[in-house]
């Protein structure tokens, strides 16, 4: 009964929420080696998607673009890595604030790969976001961390990721996105899980199967909520993590984020926010341009 948009608003809201406690799991987890927490991640959502695969039947595993799920599944994985590594090294709002660099670099690679031509605003909008970056990475001082690089880079890899779900979501079900992640991740994460694996304890198993779960849920939320409404529309609710992961770095793990941190935070909100807000308009000229058209 709601419209598109603001279904697609609850959606992508609840899954920030699950995506900022998944990263306080993982700050907690900071025994267990990276590779090991996304095969459990991968094997634990094959888990929890299998009911919704024993109802949809073979449909659930049929897609009409196979190979690109390959390419977003190598993509999430390496994204995984180097952000699982930043969450454990740098605090959690400041891991967050530069995964929201990922629209900056999908206009990168937009111009990269796509050889498509950027406005001025657009890029004088994608470089402040990136000095927004370097105000949280501060390198050459000693507020810098190796984290912050493993935190642009795994950015760098969840933009390409979110580039092959848009597509993806055109012909595929969000259970079917999400479900592919599950079946090529685990076994392709099997062999590395086997070599460094370290058992974990009993609370660590508790959290790693609420990670898993929230992980799997939250990814579906996001498929969901792209697909229900307009990118533009319901991808600014995605910022409401910085909130969440400023309060669980707070309570649980005493982080304040600094003045330079928060005003760079800022700055990557405005400018992303910004290029929405210009391609949602430019949008409407030319959906209102070919309506005119003979």
């Amino acid at each position: 009964m709601l419209p598109g948009n603001v279904r697609g608003a609850v959606w992508i809201t609840l899954a920030a929420v699950f995506t900022a406690c998944n990263g306080a799991i993982i700050k907690s987890l900071q025994d267990l080696h990276v590779l090991q927490l996304i095969f459990l991640r991968a094997l634990i959502g094959l888990a929890v998607l299998m009911p919704f695969v024993l109802r949809s039947g073979i449909g659930a595993v049929r897609s009409r673009r196979p190979e690109m799920h390959f390419l977003r599944v190598a993509l999430t994985l390496g994204g995984m890595g180097c952000y699982f590594y930043a969450m454990q090294r740098i605090p959690l709002a400041n891991a967050v604030s530069l995964q929201f660099t990922k629209p900056l670099f999908q206009i990168i690679l937009a111009i990269w790969f796509l050889s498509e031509v950027i406005r001025w605003r657009r890029g004088v909008a994608t470089l402040a976001g990136f000095l927004g970056a370097l105000l949280i990475v501060r390198p050459g001082t000693e507020q810098f961390d190796f984290g912050t690089l493993y935190a642009l880079a795994g950015a760098l890899l969840f933009a390409g990721s979110q580039t092959c779900i848009k597509r993806l979501s055109t012909t595929d079900s969000p259970v079917t996105i999400t479900l592919y992640f599950s079946l090529l991740g685990a076994p392709a994460m099997l062999l590395p899980a086997i070599w460094l694996w370290q058992p974990p304890s009993a609370e660590q198993w508790l959290l790693i199967v609420a990670f898993g779960v929230l992980s799997t849920c939250g990814q579906t939320m996001w498929a969901y909520g792209i697909r229900a409404g307009e990118v533009t529309a319901v991808g600014p609710f995605d910022y409401t993590q910085l909130l969440w992961a400023g309060l669980l770095g707070f309570f649980l793990f005493a982080e304040v984020p600094d003045a330079w941190s928060i005003a760079g935070a800022m700055v990557i909100v405005v400018s992303t926010l910004y290029m929405a807000h210009r391609e949602a308009a430019l949008g409407r000229a030319r959906r209102a341009a070919a309506a005119k058209e003979p």
